[in-house]
């Protein structure tokens, strides 16, 4: 019988749960010490990254994924002038999770060939420490340049030992990334802003679409270059205006291999062997 709760979950998109933690000390004047922990559970569905366009066409990319998730965050704020603010910190996120290798197996019952692997186990994590000067406000102008390093790990291992990663556990995402960037603003008059932005940023591909990645060569990092530009302004006591508009250019995309399955049409992604 059809599984209602996996079927409603498959078209929700995403439910989480967090337990959040903070401690905040004040050693000294203009000094303050941030630690921020967290630890909690997701369940992500199809939706859960707006993709329909499958489901219109009778396909189904992914049933959901229970993840586990934790990290924290520690940080630290120093104004040493006015005019100077610097900002240190650190990051760790992990997950743990199983990715199903055959969309929509298991919601609809899909028989896949003996012997073929269904699902893999993904643990993913990464490190990061980034900093940040705000140089202002002088004369109205406030600079903040920033930078951040980002190591990402991704490793699969196989469930039941089946031979798709070779019999042995795959890392197929292994990089360290660095993402400079520079925001600006300029109070014109007490009443009106202008601002800008532009920045490289970095991400972990999707775990489900690295998954399927089987050719002992690690992913890239999909990054972006921002530009952003806009404006802040009062227009009444009650009332005020912040307007942005802002260009993306993204490199490094991954594809997403199980969007290209049909159950109705064509065989698994992957076969026994490893190979699709």
């Amino acid at each position: 019988p059809l599984d209602l709760d996996l079927l409603l979950n498959t078209f929700l998109g995403s439910r989480w749960h967090r337990l959040l933690g903070r401690w905040e000390l004040r050693p000294l004047p203009g000094v303050t010490h941030t630690f921020s922990p967290y630890a909690g559970i997701t369940r992500r569905g199809l939706l859960s990254d707006g993709v329909a366009v499958p489901v219109l066409a009778g396909t189904t990319l992914d049933v959901p994924s229970d993840e586990t998730n934790w990290g924290g965050r520690d940080e630290l704020s120093v104004r040493a002038a006015p005019w100077l603010r610097m900002l240190f910190g650190a990051e760790h996120h992990a997950t743990l999770s199983t990715v199903q290798l055959i969309p929509g197996a298991e919601l609809f019952d899909i028989e896949v060939p003996e012997g073929t692997p269904t699902a893999v186990r993904a643990s993913a994590a990464s490190v990061a420490a980034y900093g940040e000067l705000q140089l202002g406000p002088m004369a109205g102008l406030v600079v903040t340049p920033a930078a951040r390093l980002e190591l990402s790990t991704l490793r699969f291992d196989e469930v039941e030992g089946l031979p798709y990663y070779g019999g042995t556990a795959s890392s197929t995402v292994d990089n360290l990334t660095f993402d400079p960037r520079l925001s600006a603003r300029y109070q014109v008059v007490p009443s009106f802003t202008v601002k800008s932005a532009v920045g490289l940023y970095h991400q972990r591909p999707r775990v489900q679409s690295a998954a399927y990645d089987t050719d002992g060569h690690s992913l890239l990092s999909p990054e972006a270059v921002h530009l952003i530009g806009g404006f802040e302004t009062r227009l009444t006591e009650l009332l005020s205006l912040d307007a942005q508009v802002y260009g993306v250019k993204r490199l490094h995309l991954t594809r997403e291999r199980a969007r290209l399955y049909s159950s109705m049409l064509s065989a698994p992604p992957i076969s026994a062997a490893g190979s699709f």
